[in-house]
């Protein structure tokens, strides 16, 4: 009904209004690493990867010989430049080693589901974030407070919640 859509804009527009006082609070700019890596199968390998970059061997040169990773081995292992966040989805606790990583020093082997990592943070700036991870940032705001909201709030439960109901209710149902 026309009398529900109406409802439906306000309640849209109300949690707009709501968000929107969680904007000043969200980090435009945040902490960036350009990231490689070098992915292989097998730990040995790894290992052998590592010796060869030890000894001064070229990253681009084992990266292209040695790197599984079809998609970013041509870049030399490019993953581009990632917010710890962005690490963590990506990599998964990994990413937490990748993003504390000392600028061009060789983190690995690491092992993960997809085989054995040799990683290298390239550079570290403080960089403006993604509009994506600028709204995401804003919904984990409002989320996390409207958790914070339903932990506060006094919830009872009432199994005779149809006797506590007026006699006509707002429809005349």
């Amino acid at each position: 009904t026309e009398s529900d859509f109406y409802a439906y804009i306000e309640a849209q527009l109300l949690e707009e209004k709501v968000r929107e006082q969680f904007d000043p609070e969200i980090e435009r700019v945040a902490e960036h690493v350009l990231i490689q890596h070098i992915l292989v199968f097998d730990e040995e390998i790894a290992q052998e990867a590592l010796e060869l970059l030890e000894s001064g061997d070229a990253w681009d040169d084992i990266a292209l010989e040695y790197s599984e990773d079809q998609n970013s081995r041509e870049s030399s292992g490019d993953l581009g430049w990632n917010t710890l966040d962005d690490l963590v989805r990506i990599l998964g606790q990994m990413g937490f080693v990748a993003f504390s990583a000392p600028v061009n020093e060789v983190v690995g082997p690491i092992e993960s589901q997809y085989g054995w990592h040799l990683l290298r943070v390239v550079d570290r700036q403080d960089r403006e974030i993604s509009d994506a991870a600028y709204q995401e940032a804003v919904d984990n705001a409002f989320e996390a407070w409207i958790d914070e909201l339903t932990t506060e709030a006094e919830i009872i439960i009432v199994d005779d919640w149809q006797d506590h109901l007026p006699p006509s209710g707002p429809l005349g149902i």
